[in-house]
């Protein structure tokens, strides 16, 4: 198993086989104490090892929990940590450890082996569990490669993939029959015969805190934005982060700024495209401009344009493939690639910043805030807010009521039951309104059973599912690492996120302005990306990009196809020919189109396990 993982050039492999244990690792060393670090690592006595993908944010509070003077805190990496976690709190260690991480431990005194998974899922952990066998990888290709493994195709499970079904109930599901990704936040305890799971940590929606002003929220947010920012610029090798002109890289570079980060030893990298290659009506000519702008004020070296790759995205597909791990293959992770390699290859960097979850999560969305309005019966603040917003937008009638209307239905727990959005009856909506808000008492009645925290904590999991349970953090992790790298995502540290959803909803949306956290926390942005007009594009639309600069290639990529047994039986080629022929610069992106690279490369991914 280790040398199928060892496809890329890593710092170092190794393994350890003791009876009918064996654990091996394929690694990177990027921390200042992981510099001689040599996996599996074992306690003093030898009676537990640890092999884990991982990095601590919470190294100094571990510490002094453990008794480890600071002197001597340099010497211990991340795992270690972890296993002396273990050895004073035991199957409880899971509740101590704040990070990034993927870990197995096993406990030779009571034979057990315990897997534990990050909170928010960025570093991925597959395993295959049997009567007598227990297999597990942080790649996918890990588990299939062990002879044992079953290897049938999860059928159900790619129907409901192209089916954009792939929501909360499956999200342990692969496309293998047999193997499982363990959820994110969960233990998985394995002892002799008898196995145990448990979810040690679940993102969830907090009551409101209390604050006598904004001020005093502000001073919180800013502590913890400040730590999430500075844990994740611990490393031994150059930095490079990740640039749009939208505000949530740009506070991120803002605060490690502020934090003592030197501004000329980080490399910068954002995409782009050459003249002449513009989408109509999407204006990516001018974000490389804003980004440029913001690097020259806040002292950056100018951005590196990424433009694509060579082969263009069939070879992205091709190449995704061999580190294919999550359920999906996002069109964010394809086109994320040439980044990571030049990001890799012209700055030597081993740490990657990335801005990913600040829109959904740390900014709040604007339908939480809508939400927070309409379940507290603020109509006037949701109206006022709603009028302020569309104005600025200069959204016109039609697209006013649909995207008010799902907002509404969110609201008032009907979410489930939008199709789609352009076909909204608005009448319809209008008489559920006046239904849920109706002075008829036995209409009141039934309002108030409705648990309102309840269906918010829904509509949490819907906004952040694509990235905590669908599959772009784990990508992510899977194919940076091939190019010697490892991605940080300050927007995803736990006690900000705890912090932001707990957050007075009027504190989320403030004068029509979304992303108000960021907007009104973070004082050293640049006033024109703070209060950017939302008529431009907050960042460039990479799947419209990928599709229209990609048509010809891909075109031939399905030709190349055409008579593949695997691939005719997960892709209807013709349809997907037809959508691409019918693309053109003046009209938008549907789903279909979105979905055509991501079924190619399910295809090309199955093949790659195959053979």
């Amino acid at each position: 198993m280790v040398a199928n993982l060892n496809y890329w050039e890593a710092d170092y492999s190794n393994s350890r086989v003791s009876g009918e244990v064996a654990l091996g690792i394929v690694g990177l060393r990027v921390t200042p104490e992981s510099a001689g670090e040599m996996q599996p690592s074992s306690s003093q006595s030898e009676t537990c090892w640890i092999v884990a993908d991982i990095r601590l944010d919470n190294r100094a509070d571990l510490s002094r929990e453990l008794g480890i003077e600071p002197c001597g805190l340099g010497s211990f990496t991340d795992a270690d940590l972890a296993l002396a976690a273990y050895e004073k709190w035991g199957e409880g260690v899971a509740e101590k450890l704040l990070g990034d991480f993927a870990i197995a431990i096993w406990d030779s005194r009571s034979r057990t082996m315990l897997l534990i998974r990050d909170h928010v899922g960025v570093r991925p952990l597959f395993f295959y569990e049997s009567r007598d066998l227990l297999v597990f990888a942080s790649e996918l290709r890990g588990v299939m490669s062990h002879p044992a493994v079953p290897r049938s195709v999860n059928d159900s499970w790619v129907v409901d993939y192209l089916s954009s079904l792939h929501l909360e109930d499956n999200r342990e599901a692969t496309y293998f029959k047999a193997v499982r990704l363990l959820s994110r936040g969960h233990v998985l305890k394995v002892a002799r015969r008898d196995t145990e799971k448990r979810e040690y940590w679940r993102l969830k929606v907090s009551e409101e805190g209390n604050y006598s002003s904004f001020e005093e929220f502000k001073e919180g947010f800013r502590e913890r934005f400040d730590a999430a920012v500075k844990s994740r610029l611990r490393s031994s090798f150059p930095i490079a982060s990740e640039l749009s002109g939208g505000i949530d890289c740009t506070s991120i570079l803002s605060t490690a700024r502020r934090v003592g980060a030197e501004a000329d030893k980080i490399s910068l990298f954002t995409h782009g495209m050459s003249e002449g290659r513009q989408i109509v009506g999407n204006e990516i000519s001018h974000e490389y401009d804003i980004a440029c702008r913001f690097a020259v004020e806040m002292g950056f070296r100018k951005p590196r344009k990424i433009e694509g790759a060579e082969g263009g995205m069939s070879a992205l597909i091709e190449s995704a493939a061999i580190q294919k791990q999550s359920p999906q293959l996002e069109l964010w992770s394809l086109f994320s690639q040439p980044l990571y390699d030049a990001a890799s290859r012209e700055s030597g960097a081993r740490v990657l910043l990335s801005g990913a979850g600040g829109n959904n999560l740390v900014s709040d969305p604007a339908s939480l805030a809508y939400v927070d309005f309409l379940n507290k019966g603020q109509l006037r603040r949701f109206w006022s807010e709603w009028s302020q917003e569309s104005k600025m937008k200069s959204w016109g009638v039609g697209q006013r009521l649909r995207v008010l209307a799902a907002h509404v239905r969110r609201a008032l727990g009907l979410a489930s039951r939008i199709k789609v959005v352009e076909d909204l009856d608005f009448s319809v909506l209008l008489t559920e309104v006046e239904a849920f808000y109706s002075v008829n008492e036995r209409r009141r009645t039934l309002a108030r059973r409705v648990n309102f925290r309840s269906l918010k904590e829904k509509l949490v999991f819907q906004t952040t599912g694509f990235y905590l349970d669908r599959g772009r953090f784990p990508e992510g992790s899977s194919l940076s690492q091939s190019r010697r790298m490892e991605l940080r995502y300050p927007m995803m540290d736990v006690p900000l996120l705890e912090y932001c959803l707990a957050a007075p909803s009027e504190y989320k949306r403030r004068f029509g302005w979304g992303r108000y956290l960021l907007r009104g926390c973070i004082d050293e942005l640049p006033d024109f990306i703070r209060w950017r007009d939302d008529n431009q594009a907050a960042g460039i639309p990479w799947p419209q990009a990928c599709v229209f600069h990609e048509r010809d290639r891909l075109m031939s990529a399905l030709a190349q196809r055409k008579g593949n047994e695997l691939v005719e039986r997960l892709v209807d080629v013709a349809a997907i020919e037809r959508e691409l022929r019918q693309l053109s610069e003046e009209r938008p992106l549907l789903p279909p189109q979105r979905r055509m690279p991501m079924t190619l490369g399910l295809a090309a991914c199955l093949s790659a396990c195959f053979a």
